[in-house]
């Protein structure tokens, strides 16, 4: 279970094509990423497709790999090795003549040194 989560609700606008497709930032404060999940409503029918960046990289899905094109879908991915600086990005194209709505989701562990206490103020999910 992660020690917190980043969520982000990012709206891709109607009319984005690939030749301009919209960067969005996700960033977070530091921490080990465990899991990224997104939520894809229904509706968007083959017009929407994402890429999410990492330090400047295309990350997921892998580089030359495209985009995901995904229409009323709940997707996770656990994650090993992700950049740990919060330095995310979506990068996204809607062809459609509505805007789309996409929820993601970071699972984010602290990187506390062994023998570090948390604050009194912390609160884990």
């Amino acid at each position: 279970m992660a020690d917190r989560i980043a969520l982000f609700d990012i709206l891709v606008p109607a009319g984005t094509t690939k030749a301009s497709m919209t960067a969005f930032s996700m960033a977070f404060s530091p921490g080990t990423v465990e899991a990224i999940e997104i939520d894809v409503p229904p509706g968007s029918a083959g017009n929407l497709g994402f890429q999410i960046w990492s330090g400047g990289s295309q990350y997921i899905p892998l580089v030359g790999a495209g985009y995901y094109v995904l229409d009323d879908v709940h997707k996770v991915w656990p994650i090993t090795g992700a950049n740990n600086q919060g330095d995310f990005k979506l990068v996204a194209y809607n062809t459609d003549l509505w805007d789309h709505q996409l929820a993601i989701t970071f699972r984010i562990n602290e990187n506390i040194p062994p023998g570090i206490a948390l604050s009194s103020n912390y609160v884990s999910v």
